[in-house]
């Protein structure tokens, strides 16, 4: 099964609604429970069926073998915190970026990815 968590903003959506389309299993999560059921809803509604789950993160990460990380600089902090002792042998793919972000924030984005080189397939 492959995961978007934060699959409610337009990368998120438009990856899940893609993979969707290629014929995988797709689930995607939220911190907001009514804005990832909207958004499962109308990839189901494009789809013609309701094959797109939405769940929490938390749910989402112990479900997903692969994961896509689509959420805001602003969020990401908060969510990867919410998700770490979750992570295990998934792959992460993580899409954070920042303009704004200063050479510090992003060392940090970076050695938040360094921690999970022991324990991920992947992180991309």
């Amino acid at each position: 099964m492959i995961a978007a968590i934060g699959g409610t903003g337009n990368l998120g959506f438009v990856l899940a609604w893609r993979w969707t389309r290629g014929g995988h299993e797709v689930i995607v999560g939220s911190r907001a429970e009514d804005k990832v059921q909207q958004a499962a809803s109308e990839i189901n509604k494009r789809m013609g069926n309701d094959s797109v789950l939405s769940k929490d993160n938390v749910a989402v990460v112990n479900a997903a073998e692969i994961i896509a990380l689509t959420v805001l600089y602003a969020a990401h902090a908060a969510i990867t915190e919410s998700i770490n002792s979750l992570l295990s042998i998934q792959i992460l793919i993580d899409t954070t970026g920042s303009y704004k972000a200063t050479q510090n924030e992003y060392e940090k984005i970076l050695q938040w990815c360094l921690v999970f080189f022991d324990r991920m397939r992947a992180i991309i």
